[in-house]
Formats: C-alpha cells, sequence, structure tokens
C-alpha cells in the first residue's frame, strides 16, 4: 500500500516536539524500528509457503522488510517428496523436517492456527495468545487437503486398501 496514506509511528517524547511530528526521532529503539519496517505475512509453511519466503529474503531487503511465517504445525512435510518414497528414492526422514530448517536466517515463524483474516485492516488473528499480525503484503499459501470421499467408489472399500494417495506420507509408503 501507499505510506503517504498511513500513519507514521510516532517515537520518542512527544510533548517535547512540535505538534506536526510524525517521524522517527534520534531516540528510536529497536523495537520502534521493527514496527517501521513494511511486513510480509505469509500464511502457511509448507512448499508454496517455504518457497515464497525463501525467495522474498534474497529479494526484499531485510533492513525494510520483516517476513513471517505462520503455520499450524512445527512440522514440514516435503510433499513433492512423497512421490519419490515409492520407488525409494525418498525415506520418510528426507520429506518430514521442521520448518526452521527450510526458512533461512531472520525469517519469523509462529506456530499458530489461523483465526481470521481482516483484509480491510490488514491484519490476521491467530490463535496464539489472540494475536493480531499487521501486514503491508499477505500470502495465502495454505495449502490443500485431499478429500477422497467427492470422488465416487474411490473412499469406499479399496481406499487404503488396494487404492493409495501421495498427498499424505502414510499413503506414499503405502504405495
Amino acid at each position: 500500500g501507499n505510506s503517504l496514506c498511513r500513519p507514521i509511528l510516532s517515537v520518542g517524547n512527544r510533548d517535547s516536539q512540535p505538534d506536526f511530528w510524525t517521524g522517527p526521532s534520534a531516540t528510536m529503539t529497536e523495537t520502534d524500528e521493527v514496527n517501521l519496517m513494511k511486513k510480509m505475512l505469509i500464511l502457511g509453511g509448507g512448499t508454496a509457503g517455504t518457497m515464497a519466503a525463501n525467495r522474498l529474503a534474497h529479494e526484499l531487503d531485510p533492513d525494510e522488510w520483516q517476513i513471517t511465517v505462520v503455520d499450524q504445525d512445527e512440522t514440514h512435510y516435503y510433499q513433492p517428496g512423497f512421490l519419490f518414497i515409492p520407488f525409494g528414492t525418498y525415506g520418510k526422514a528426507d520429506v518430514i523436517k521442521p520448518k526452521r530448517d527450510y526458512l533461512p536466517y531472520g525469517i519469523e515463524i509462529i506456530i499458530s492456527e489461523i483465526e481470521a483474516i481482516e483484509p480491510d485492516k490488514n491484519r490476521v488473528r491467530i490463535a496464539k495468545d489472540s494475536r493480531y499480525l499487521n501486514y503491508d503484503y499477505l500470502i495465502i499459501a495454505t495449502g490443500t487437503h485431499i478429500v477422497p470421499e467427492e470422488t465416487p467408489g474411490l473412499a469406499e472399500h479399496e481406499w487404503h486398501r488396494s487404492i493409495f494417495a501421495f498427498y499424505t506420507v502414510d499413503g506414499a509408503l503405502a504405495l
């Protein structure tokens, strides 16, 4: 968005500054500097969210941008790798690792469910501490969930007996 349309954070002792003062002062703290940074919020730390975070970490100036990833699970399941499990190229341990292992230094990761997206206020409410996260840009990469029962005959008698999906670790291992 256009930063000229948003209020600028005022810091320092307002009583000693002119009434028109809205910019940073010489008494800024590190917390104040973080609050002035642009915020990139990525919902979802799966393959797409992780790829976006890694790309943006190399493209955006870390002195100007704070990148935060929110996901409800600490564990990253490298879903594209599931396809290689049935062929013995990868094992379970190759496709399951902590999310932090896939994100570069400086990216904040918050483990929490997402409760609401409020685009009119440029913020997201997360379950952890009923906290709000403000953003300048939002990427929604919350992934997919297969619903085999929506395909007639797929989820009936042979599901997980002779019919498997590689969208889950268990399905890939069964294949």
